[in-house]
């Protein structure tokens, strides 16, 4: 089933646009996406340097609060160190930008001392912040991250314990610890705003540079598209100046090289046309009446080449044919003009074009019947070699400027197709006409059940067997006696030179390139080399010939 050419994906509105806006639509996505991954995974670690500022601000209010709590508690100023408490928030809240919170939780009891939220104060503490209070040291100031309500919201903060002791005797106390908690959302997000935006500052400057490297880019191309449009029209005779060996140089020197192609295949082509009008004119005038004789030969088992052979591996073999067939055939006095299907069709002319193509035949079939019998030797099949002729008036010419070939039109050329197709093994078959307008003695049988049907009438039609040694033609219908009692040699036997050869050097079975017959047995070969076959052949009587 036949296909057409290959169609790919149909373009979408996307691929019509611009390369430099393909691109910047793709560094965009590019950059886009990388934001979003950094945002999502990777804030935290962006905004280490802030909350690094809070876990340092936190342990020093700890700290502070701790000195103050316990003298609060030495000196039972509980109202003081909670307007202190309160004046602190008020002051640094704002600047802080943060959740913060900073209370005084006693121990054991676990209630609140004082707080910056008064809503606390008396209170008892939650049951896990009490556990806490109770886990942590008397160490430095612990620090955590800890999910913590604020208004019905949960947020991350940090929290700050630090422990508050007295001195009782000689061993300190603990009396009670200091919360401070200090939000980490507002850092966040304001590192991820600050994200955002240089984000986009680095995402349009990358833009605006590549806008900046496509203009040259840009500019080369329209100077390219317009030279590419002036090619069209015809024009030839601009050429794109060379500045740089880039890109751009290379695309724009390959272009100089086309032009100056497509100049010289013009040139040519012109001259050429200059040269084929005259030619072309006396085409049409060429062609004329002549009496032709066409030798009509079959091409061998090419019919068979067609289904099983390569194209290359035809064409090889019909050369192989061609080769000595047109040597024959030029040596003497005709041209070969057409291959068409498994024939080859000469034209003989001129006042012994008959007995050139008789003579012609005969030199082939000769030639054929030592190869055939080579054949049968090695015991591969013989080949089904065949030759039509038949002279008549026609005309021979060129037809014209679009059929130029040589070509000749007439019953010359039907006729002998049709006897080269009736023709059998190694049989040239001539019409009555031809046979007697020539001059060349040969002998010939009459086939009384073969008729020509491609003549206005019926005609009889000889087979060929060899040319007399005797001057006097035999008469129509009937066998030369004289000539057959000269003539050695037939359809049925082989020339003694060739007998003579494989006597004194045998051939040598090639089975590579053709094997032999599936009845060939190869002691018969054996036999033919060592000269034992011949030695029986010599003793045996001759074989009487059969009398026409």
């Amino acid at each position: 089933m036949s296909q057409g050419p290959f169609q790919g994906s149909t373009p979408t509105g996307l691929n019509n646009l611009p390369v430099v806006v393909k691109q910047m639509l793709s560094f965009s996505a590019a950059a886009g996406c990388l934001i979003l991954a950094m945002y999502l995974f990777f804030l935290p670690q962006l905004a280490q340097p802030k909350l690094e500022k809070l876990q340092v601000l936190g342990k020093s209010q700890a700290l502070l609060f701790a000195d103050l709590a316990s003298q609060a508690l030495e000196t039972g100023e509980q109202n003081k160190l909670e307007e202190l408490l309160q004046k602190f928030q008020a002051e640094t809240a704002p600047s802080l930008g943060e959740f913060s919170q900073i209370s005084v939780i006693l121990q054991p009891e676990g209630t609140y001392y004082a707080s910056t939220r008064s809503e606390y104060i008396g209170q008892k503490g939650h049951s896990s912040l009490i556990g806490q209070l109770t886990s942590t040291g008397e160490g430095p100031v612990l620090t955590q991250e800890i999910p913590y309500q604020v208004d019905g919201k949960v947020k991350r903060v940090y929290q700050f314990l630090k422990p508050i002791t007295r001195l009782v005797g000689e061993s300190e106390q603990r009396v009670g610890t200091v919360q401070v908690l200090i939000g980490t959302e507002n850092s966040l997000e304001e590192t991820g705003r600050s994200l955002i935006l240089h984000g986009l500052w680095v995402t349009a400057s990358g833009l605006v540079l590549l806008w900046l490297l496509y203009l040259p880019i840009s500019s080369a191309l329209e100077r390219l598209t317009l030279a590419l449009s002036q090619v069209t029209t015809g024009q030839l005779d601009q050429d794109l100046a060379v500045h740089y060996k880039d890109e751009i140089g290379l695309v724009y020197g390959a272009f100089n090289q086309m032009l100056g192609a497509l100049r010289h295949a013009q040139a040519d082509a012109g001259q050429r046309q200059a040269k084929s009008k005259p030619s072309s004119t006396g085409a049409e005038l060429s062609l004329r009446k002549a009496d032709l004789t066409c030798l009509c030969a079959r091409i061998p088992g090419v019919n068979d080449w067609v289904t099983t052979e390569k194209p290359e591996q035809i064409a090889k073999q019909i050369h192989e044919f061609l080769t000595p067939f047109e040597t024959i055939i030029v040596e003497s006095g005709g041209q070969v003009t057409k291959i068409i299907g498994d024939k080859v069709f000469t034209l003989f002319e001129g006042m012994n074009g008959i007995n050139n193509a008789l003579r012609a035949s005969l030199r082939l079939n000769k030639a054929w019947k030592e190869q055939n019998h080579q054949r049968k030797v090695l015991g591969q099949k013989m080949l089904d070699y065949g030759i039509g002729i038949h002279a008549a008036a026609g005309i021979a010419g060129t037809l014209g400027p679009k059929t130029s070939s040589y070509t000749f039109i007439g019953a010359a050329a039907a006729a002998a197709s049709y006897l080269c197709a009736c023709a059998g093994r190694e049989e040239v078959l001539v019409t009555n006409s031809t046979l007697e307008r020539s001059s060349v003695h040969l002998q010939q049988v009459l086939l009384t059940e073969l008729r020509d049907r491609t003549l206005g009438e019926l005609e009889e039609v000889f087979s060929l067997l060899e040319a007399t040694s005797s001057e006097v033609a035999a008469p129509k219908g009937q066998i030369n006696k004289e000539a057959l009692q000269e003539f050695v040699g037939g359809t049925e036997d082989v020339p003694d030179m060739l007998e003579e050869t494989l006597r004194s050097a045998p051939l040598e079975l090639n089975l590579a390139d053709e094997p032999p017959m599936p009845d060939w047995n190869p002691d018969d070969l054996k036999a033919a080399s060592d000269g034992s076959f011949w030695e029986a052949v010599e003793q045996s009587p001759p074989k009487p010939k059969n009398k026409e």
